[in-house]
C-alpha cells in the first residue's frame, strides 16, 4: 500500500482556477525556495542564527499552507519561526530544524515527480 503524498494540491488548484500552468508555476516557484529554504535551515543551524531561521521560516510557511502540507510540517515550521524571532537556541530546537530538514527533502522529492 503506497503512503499518502505530503501535499494537497485542492487549495492550489482553487486559487489558480485550475490553471495547470500558472499551478506548475507555483509548484516550480516552490521547489527552489524549498531548496534555498533546506540550506538556509542547515545553516542557520550550524551557525545558530535566529534571524535567518527566522527569515527562511517565515518566507516558507505560507507556501506549505498553499500546497496542502500536513498540519504537523506547518506547525514545526511555525515554531521555527517563533523561535527564531525569539532568539532563543535550544538543543530541542536543533533537533526540531533537523526534523524539518528532512521532511522538506521528502517533499520536495514528492513535488518533483507530482502530476498535477
Amino acid at each position: 500500500m503506497k503512503n499518502e503524498p505530503m501535499y494537497d494540491f485542492g487549495y492550489l488548484k482553487e486559487i489558480t482556477d485550475h490553471d495547470q500552468e500558472l499551478m506548475q508555476q507555483v509548484v516550480d516557484e516552490f521547489l527552489l525556495l524549498c531548496e534555498e529554504s533546506t540550506a538556509a535551515f542547515s545553516h542557520a543551524s550550524s551557525a545558530q542564527d535566529p534571524a535567518l531561521l527566522y527569515n527562511f521560516a517565515h518566507k516558507i510557511k505560507p507556501n506549505l499552507v498553499m500546497l496542502g502540507v500536513p498540519k504537523s510540517l506547518v506547525q514545526e515550521v511555525v515554531y521555527l519561526e517563533a523561535s527564531g524571532k525569539a532568539a532563543t537556541w535550544t538543543e530541542e530546537l536543533q533537533a526540531r530544524i533537523e526534523q524539518v530538514i528532512s521532511l522538506l527533502q521528502v517533499l520536495r522529492r514528492e513535488l518533483a515527480s507530482a502530476t498535477l
